[in-house]
């Protein structure tokens, strides 16, 4: 009787199998990574200090796979969202909480840029402004391309047989649009449509086995970060970054080890990075304004080139400002800089 009964109750609950905890702490070591990238590029980029081979192998490997695992993350939620809204709901939906921040950050990211040209490494110029509509500004392009993304997958995926022949066929289409790029006309954004699209693919196809998964214990994760580094030795001692299907594999192995951990350390309830995970829109828009601006204060006021130095306060104030200035902006209600203020049919428009 207790039995039934349980089963009843799990039945009224609301279902909601994978936006849970584990997701927003992906999210937040993906920022993370994000975050250390940009400012170490800018260190490079800058001449700071000597060339060094550390560095430079850090962003080999934190490039193979941290934007793979936020097209992954987004693949997630797909199924849910399209099978509510439909194709047209979907679409407006991405344009609203999507297309609209992409806009309205590169202009204002570029305008700050513009005005402060002569201490940056870019020195960006007003007519590189006009150009966002196909050449995304730094960082920006993510957005640019996960739009696109969104708009291929409504086209691809049938809205009410989500079945499992379906993902599969789709994800090996995204497998083979990966493994053969080199093939795809030289247009920058089918290049990074056809290297993303598997990714985001893959998700859509994890999220339908996500609750019936065994968990993987901590030796299961030793092992997968120790193969993770092995295939990362191999790909910097032998170039295999030239290899599109072994690059696939490292990216999709590195992809899941942040996955498996971060379904590990939920069950320590890291509210902070959590927090860091829900935030992550926020910090992405914002942090190159801060992890730049922080090298400029750095460098040009305080005479500063410790690499260690600007990496280690780069990294933090990219990560800590744009989230004071989120919570800034949702005190004020201005979310207008996140979400297109125009009415939505349906539900409300969600990231």
């Amino acid at each position: 009787m207790n039995e039934a009964k349980a089963s009843v109750e799990r039945q009224k609950l609301p279902m909601n199998p994978i936006r849970n905890d584990w997701a927003d702490i992906a999210k937040g070591i993906g920022i993370m990574l994000v975050v250390y990238g940009h400012v170490a590029r800018g260190v490079m980029s800058a001449k700071l200090g000597s060339e060094s081979e550390v560095l430079r192998i850090a962003d080999d490997v934190i490039y193979s796979f941290h934007m793979p695992l936020f097209f992954f993350l987004s693949g997630l939620f797909f199924q849910s969202s399209f099978v509510a809204r439909g194709r047209l709901g979907m679409v407006e939906n991405k344009v609203q909480t999507i297309l609209y921040p992409y806009v309205v950050w590169s202009l204002l990211q570029g305008g700050v840029e513009v005005l402060l040209s002569k201490y940056t490494n870019g020195g960006a110029t007003l007519s590189e402004l006009a150009t966002l509509a196909w050449q995304p500004r730094a960082q920006l392009w993510f957005l640019y391309v996960l739009f696109l993304v969104f708009a291929l997958a409504v086209l691809l995926y049938p809205r009410r047989r989500f079945g499992t022949g379906a993902c599969i066929l789709i994800a090996l289409i995204g497998a083979i649009a990966f493994v053969w790029s080199d093939l795809i006309p030289d247009v920058w954004v089918l290049v990074r449509l056809s290297t993303s699209f598997v990714f985001f693919s893959v998700g859509v196809l994890f999220s339908k086995y996500e609750r019936d998964l065994p968990e993987v214990n901590w030796w299961g994760i030793s092992f997968m970060l120790l193969l993770f580094a092995l295939c990362q030795m191999l790909t910097i001692n032998h170039s295999l970054q030239r290899v599109s299907a072994w690059m696939l594999f490292v990216s999709l192995l590195g992809t899941m080890c942040v996955v498996v951990m971060s379904k590990r350390i939920a069950v320590l309830q890291p509210r902070w990075l959590v927090a860091l995970g829900a935030a992550s829109m926020a910090i992405y828009l914002m942090h190159i304004l801060a992890g730049s601006g922080t090298r400029i204060v750095l460098s040009k006021v305080f005479g500063i080139e410790s690499v260690s130095v600007h990496l280690a306060l780069g990294t933090a104030v990219g990560l800590t400002a744009p989230l004071l200035a989120d919570k800034m902006i949702k005190r004020f209600r201005l979310t207008f800089l996140y979400v297109a203020p125009i009415p939505s049919r349906g539900q409300p428009p969600t990231a």
